[in-house]
């Protein structure tokens, strides 16, 4: 069983996107071996069963109303996916993205400190988890990077030999396996990311 918790975009967005792609994502809705939750801000809390309706879940609303609050906590994400685990018996988790979720700003280090313990107890429920985050300096690890197990990297640039933007997929970071860490060239397909060649030059 797998759950894409969304923070972002809107949840019919995503499945719009995503059935684009050979994916089966329709039968994968209708076995429901996939769940989809949309707990982004100025949106009421709820997830989407396999007919795409909202349901809602026990939360304060009142928060809601502060445009300071509107981003959830990630005490509220973490609680909202510890249940879905227990009561699913979730295996696999996206979260999407990090980027979204309102962390302390008091300071960095407190910043750095809710992010890491944020981490850490998404590790102790047993899940595959891929959490997404922005990719502001590819030349500096964040916080993120250092408490993941493995880190991809995406990028998107300039080539200088075709003088064309090109994707490429890295893997910077995976703990416990000797990998590859050279930039591969990265397409879509209908079948969805296919990794090219080694990139030189």
């Amino acid at each position: 069983m797998g759950l894409y918790i969304s923070l972002g975009e809107s949840v019919e967005n995503i499945i719009t996107d995503m059935s684009n792609y050979h994916f089966k994502l329709q039968n994968y809705l209708k076995l429901e071996r996939v769940t989809f939750l949309d707990i982004g801000p100025d949106m009421e809390y709820g997830f989407y069963d396999v007919m795409h309706r909202s349901l809602s879940i026990d939360s304060d609303k009142s928060s809601l109303s502060d445009p300071e609050l509107s981003a959830p906590t990630p005490l509220l994400i973490f609680d909202t996916i510890e249940k879905f685990v227990k009561e699913k018996n979730i295996e696999r988790l996206v979260i999407d993205s990090l980027s979204s979720i309102r962390f302390s700003s008091e300071n960095f280090a407190q910043e750095d400190k809710d992010i890491n313990r944020f981490v850490r107890n998404l590790k102790r429920l047993g899940t595959t988890t891929i959490l997404i985050s922005e990719l502001t300096n590819p030349n500096s690890y964040t916080t993120e990077q250092f408490a993941a197990h493995g880190v991809i990297f995406l990028h998107h640039f300039m080539s200088e030999s075709t003088k064309s933007m090109m994707r490429s997929i890295q893997i910077v970071k995976m703990r416990g396996t000797k990998h590859d860490s050279n930039m591969r060239k990265l397409t879509f397909s209908p079948d969805g990311l296919e990794v090219g060649d080694v990139l030189t030059g």
